[in-house]
């Protein structure tokens, strides 16, 4: 799994492939990880490994999340304090998850944030369907504990690579612009 986590920022999707191997792993119904740049809490990019037989739509369901009840979630993702690990547990007697979890038989969540000097931060989630299980919350702690300092690691190196390929559009574009000018003298 750890070469996974470090081939990450090289795929396509970022972390795809280490999502897949996780969900199945902890044998949770999805697993989902949200990018999000420094000083903004949306998130920049969403990235989903599901089970085969759920019967759930996640994205949509991220989607009603953000519009409706994202206000109403006691410890969100992008606000969870790097390292910090939340559970279903968590979210117990709140109107999230009266009105959001227990209606979709979401039975099962550990989410966790981890973050890289430059601002970028990255929450985890890990998400059970009640049809799906039996979850274990303990393991799954257990692991996200284990990978935390190496997820941090590569979400930095992920980072480095972002602001590069920024930097080098930057300039590219700067460039462009230089030789359209130069033209008309």
């Amino acid at each position: 799994m750890l070469d996974l986590v470090y081939e990450g920022p090289l795929e396509q999707t970022p972390w795809r492939g280490f999502l897949k191997n996780l969900r199945a792993v902890t044998n949770a119904t999805c697993a989902n990880l949200q990018l999000h740049c420094a000083h903004t809490i949306e998130a920049e990019n969403r990235v989903f490994a599901t089970h085969a037989d759920t019967l759930v739509d996640w994205q949509a369901f991220q989607d009603l999340y953000g519009r409706k009840y994202a206000e109403f979630d006691p410890m969100p993702p992008c606000r969870l304090r790097p390292g910090a690990i939340a559970t279903i547990e968590d979210y117990r007697g709140s109107l999230f998850h009266r009105d959001l979890l227990m209606p979709l038989q979401i039975t099962h969540v550990v989410r966790t944030c981890f973050a890289e000097p430059g601002g970028m931060k990255c929450s985890l989630e890990l998400i059970g369907h009640a049809p799906l299980g039996p979850f274990d919350a303990h393991r799954d702690i257990t692991v996200l504990r284990e990978l935390l300092s190496h997820l941090e690691r590569a979400l930095q190196l992920y980072a480095r690579m972002t602001r590069a390929r920024r930097e080098t559009s930057m300039y590219q574009g700067a460039l462009g612009r230089l030789a359209y000018i130069r033209g008309f003298e």
